[in-house]
């Protein structure tokens, strides 16, 4: 059994707090993500709205599948994560688990 985790991102910077604490930091988040799920069975798929090159993300792509889309609002995004989730229906077990974050 795998967790497949579908980890939704825009194209900010890692400190583009917007009314979250001055410490806040997305890089940080993301760094603390990718090891708490090392050697651990989890498949992390980061689904990138935006230009991934201007992004902290792309410093770290070799460890993810990286989906790009174009939504811009949350909506969007979510109905685009879902569609790539069922592209992806052949790749992921009967038993593994899908798990969404942002």
């Amino acid at each position: 059994m795998n967790i497949h985790l579908f980890y939704r991102h825009y194209n900010i910077e890692g400190n583009d707090n917007k009314g979250r604490p001055q410490w806040f930091d997305f890089e940080k988040c993301f760094k603390n993500l990718l090891s708490s799920i090392k050697n651990k069975p989890v498949i992390l798929h980061v689904i990138m709205d935006g230009n991934v090159n201007n992004n902290f993300i792309n410093k770290y792509k070799t460890k993810f599948t990286l989906h790009t889309i174009k939504a811009g609002n949350d909506t969007l995004s979510a109905l685009k994560t879902y569609n790539i989730i069922s592209t992806l229906k052949n790749d992921i077990g009967e038993n593994d688990l899908i798990a969404l974050t942002e």
